[in-house]
């Protein structure tokens, strides 16, 4: 370049000429690849969350606890007598601690009689409890088992937490598309979770198309059911029938 070209150059930048047709596009191309950089970023800051505890837990709020040792008498006396429903209840009361001292291997042992006969919920309990280790070493293929049982009846809850395992290899192995599947059972119940998990797996084409409209749709729509965490402890049956709030 000339060094009259280069001064004329130098006079147009100082008085805010607008750029060149190559700089703009140039600096389009930046500001998309920015955006793009970032939408990425807030999606996947929306499931940073979900890794310290990948698994949803029970809380104390999703079941009527009892509140005096009358209570726990007469829950006591229906567990034995084989209310599997009182044996659930009796099981979250130990964990938690509510109306008795908290003791977790009792609450496996109510969660484990009230799985066996088939409740979903005690069968998710008892998979996280020996997912999480709270009596010894983390269990997840024990975990798996239980909620695997609970998963094909239809329990949110437990299809979340297997899809989870899946997602992280520490089941028998890593296989994104069936962390996809039953995450994606756990969204279509509408476990806000769930689907910010989906939402994640569309963002990265994990067990799914890569998808980032699809996966900035799952995350909005997360973000408007967050505050109802009902849904993750919902219940369909596997006949496509009416949706259960347990």
């Amino acid at each position: 370049m000339h060094i009259r070209e280069k001064v004329q150059s130098q006079r147009r930048a100082s008085r805010g000429f607008p750029l060149t047709a190559r700089a703009f596009r140039t600096s389009t191309r930046a500001n998309n690849l920015t955006r793009a950089i970032m939408g990425k970023a807030k999606i996947l800051l929306a499931f940073v969350a979900l890794l310290p505890i990948c698994a949803i837990a029970q809380t104390p709020s999703s079941a009527i606890m009892p509140k005096t040792n009358g209570d726990i008498a007469e829950l006591s006396r229906k567990a034995v007598s084989g209310d599997t429903r009182a044996q659930l209840q009796l099981g979250i009361a130990f964990e938690f601690g509510q109306g008795v001292n908290k003791n977790i291997e009792e609450a496996m042992h109510w969660y484990r009689i009230a799985a066996d006969r088939g409740d979903p919920e005690a069968q998710t309990n008892l998979g996280y409890l020996y997912e999480i280790g709270s009596t010894g070493p983390e269990n997840p293929a024990e975990a798996a088992k239980w909620y695997l049982r609970a998963a094909v009846s239809g329990f949110a809850r437990a299809q979340f937490n297997l899809g989870t395992l899946y997602l992280r290899g520490a089941v028998v192995g890593r296989s994104d598309e069936d962390a996809a599947h039953w995450i994606g059972e756990a969204a279509d119940v509408g476990c806000p979770t769930a689907v910010a998990a989906l939402g994640y797996l569309y963002t990265y084409g994990k067990g799914v198309p890569l998808d980032e409209q699809k996966a900035r749709e799952l995350i909005q729509k997360s973000e408007k059911k967050k505050n109802d965490p009902r849904l993750c402890v919902a219940f369909r049956q596997v006949n496509d029938g009416p949706l259960v709030r347990r």
